[in-house]
């Protein structure tokens, strides 16, 4: 990918060929929401070769780009698969953990982040167990989340 500001005259080619980008969605079946991003970046490419070149049509110029972008979006999806690379979400419940989602194990310093994922998981911790300060709930509430205990009794 070239520069990322365009030209004056760059800007009106984007907008009187704008079109091209959603036509060349639907001529490949892909869905606006999950591919404008992936082929915007091949059409702006597209916009500043034929303002340079402006030898061949614009439509074959940004069909180049906006296939380039794709292939390449797809390379990098299967290069993450054969690595074994999942994207997950903050959303994403914790296997084993009584519905605790990822988000939850998120320190907040204005939380009692021990007392916060016990009562999620409708669990109490008995007076005599609680921390005195921050650090240390957040020092055990950190190991036993690598031992997958999470709000155990004890300590």
């Amino acid at each position: 990918m070239m520069e990322n500001s365009l030209t004056e005259r760059q800007v009106r080619l984007a907008e009187e060929h704008y079109g091209e980008l959603s036509r060349f969605l639907r001529a490949h079946n892909l869905s606006e929401d999950k591919f404008y991003d992936v082929v915007v970046f091949g059409f702006l490419d597209a916009v500043r070769e034929y303002d340079e070149r402006g030898d061949a049509t614009f439509r074959r110029v940004a069909e180049h780009h906006m296939k380039n972008s794709l292939r390449m979006h797809f390379e990098e999806q299967r290069e993450k698969e054969s690595l074994g690379v999942r994207m997950l979400s903050l959303d994403y419940i914790i296997p084993g953990s009584a519905g605790l989602r990822f988000g939850d194990t998120v320190a907040d310093e204005s939380v009692d982040v021990f007392a916060e994922v016990c009562r999620r998981m409708k669990m109490r911790h008995p007076r005599k167990y609680r921390l005195s300060n921050k650090e240390d709930r957040l020092r055990v509430f950190k190991r036993r989340a690598a031992k997958g205990a999470l709000c155990v009794q004890g300590i």
